[in-house]
């Protein structure tokens, strides 16, 4: 069954993906209900979550012609500035002031706009530049931990920090295309999509703390 993916693997681990961002998805916003706060700010991340595996999942499973697969590849890049606009938008609605919130929201999603449109006109963005673009904006977040502690404590601070230690490591691992265990089959590119895979993990479980609800 998995010889009908392009590459298989890649394809996989990332429809699992999609599927637990939609589980996970519907329960931020149960929980957020349930909790007495704003689900709005769950469901964009959710969204976003569900695009990016969606994006890669496609990707990497269907056998298309080069400029098909050229375009799905501008999607699943791009589809990263917007996991990390959405990452970023329960932890500033609730961890910041209102207007900081509001100013914070606003820079953080115009920067993945503009990094969702270099995506898609530039040809060949050097895959170091690229990289470095999502950790800039990811690790920007550094900048929240304090209000986040303040109205939190140290639960979510520690699952958003090894959420981004996870994604850090995969965006080495991709970067330097130097582990391949079995090359071909289980190589860097699929390290970097387990990578991944743990960091959604741990970002959601910093997410569940922000619902309000007592189970968190």
């Amino acid at each position: 069954m998995i010889r009908i993916f392009r590459e298989p693997i890649n394809a996989l681990t990332h429809w699992f993906g999609a599927g637990m961002a939609v589980v996970l998805t519907i329960l931020l916003c149960i929980f957020a209900f349930r909790g007495g706060v704003h689900w709005w700010p769950f469901l964009v991340y959710g969204i976003s979550m569900i695009l990016l595996y969606l994006a890669s999942a496609t990707l990497h499973s269907v056998k298309a012609r080069d400029l098909v697969l050229q375009w799905l590849t501008k999607l699943d890049h791009s589809a990263i500035f917007i996991l990390i606009a959405g990452s970023y938008t329960p932890v500033a609605y609730f961890a910041l002031p209102p207007e900081w919130a509001k100013w914070t929201l606003i820079a953080v999603w115009s920067v993945a706009v503009a990094g969702v449109i270099l995506k898609l006109i530039t040809l060949n963005l050097n895959r170091w530049l690229s990289t470095g673009l999502y950790l800039v904006m990811g690790w920007g977040s550094v900048l929240l931990v304090p209000h986040l502690f303040q109205a939190y404590s140290w639960p979510p601070v520690i699952w958003i920090a090894l959420g981004g230690l996870f994604y850090s490591l995969g965006a080495v691992v991709y970067g330097t295309k130097r582990f391949n265990p079995i090359p071909g089959v289980f190589g860097y590119h699929e390290i970097w999509h387990l990578f991944v895979l743990a960091g959604t993990a741990s970002h959601a479980t910093a997410m569940f703390y922000l619902t309000g609800s007592q189970t968190a």
